[in-house]
């Protein structure tokens, strides 16, 4: 008996190259990514002179008497509010007691009113002051004995200029 060999019948072949397709699909991805991100930067640089532009226009708009203005508001917030109440309450004394404390911010100076049981508990208050780290001068404007008081206390005035805070 004769073996006949195995007849391989195959009617849908199979191709294992890459169709056109399939390049085509990958070429139009990369582009559409390219593009994106092309488009994307184009924008982001587009906000970026818009915003630029308004802040031209708003600085333009701006009258020229407001920079003054804006400058003392500045000053006022730069203050250092904190430093300089710590200050003025580690000057005050046993024998001294605090009645005003009016800031000028524009000037950088506070105005101290304040009343002391005797002479040398106003001299070593001011003198504490003008110690003081956070000031630059602490100078007694005025004085005066309360006679109507039968302990005739010091009312006194005391003008203190702040150092600048960098």
């Amino acid at each position: 008996m004769r073996i006949i060999p195995r007849l391989r019948l195959d009617f849908a072949t199979r191709r294992r190259a890459v169709p056109p397709g399939y390049l085509l699909l990958a070429a139009g991805a990369v582009f559409a990514l390219v593009a994106g991100l092309t488009l994307e930067e184009h924008h982001a640089t587009a906000e970026k002179a818009a915003a630029e532009a308004k802040a031209r226009r708003i600085a333009a708009a701006k009258p020229a008497g407001e920079v003054p203005r804006f400058d003392a508001v500045d000053r006022r917030l730069a203050t250092p509010w904190g430093m300089i109440l710590t200050a003025i309450d580690q000057a005050v004394a046993d024998q001294v007691v605090l009645l005003t404390v009016e800031p000028d911010a524009e000037k950088g100076r506070i105005q101290i009113g304040a009343e002391g049981k005797t002479a040398a508990a106003m001299t070593e208050f001011v003198s504490a002051l003008a110690n003081h780290l956070a000031f630059s001068s602490a100078v007694l404007v005025s004085h005066q004995v309360r006679a109507e008081d039968q302990d005739k206390p010091l009312r006194f005035t005391v003008a203190v200029q702040w150092r600048a805070v960098k």
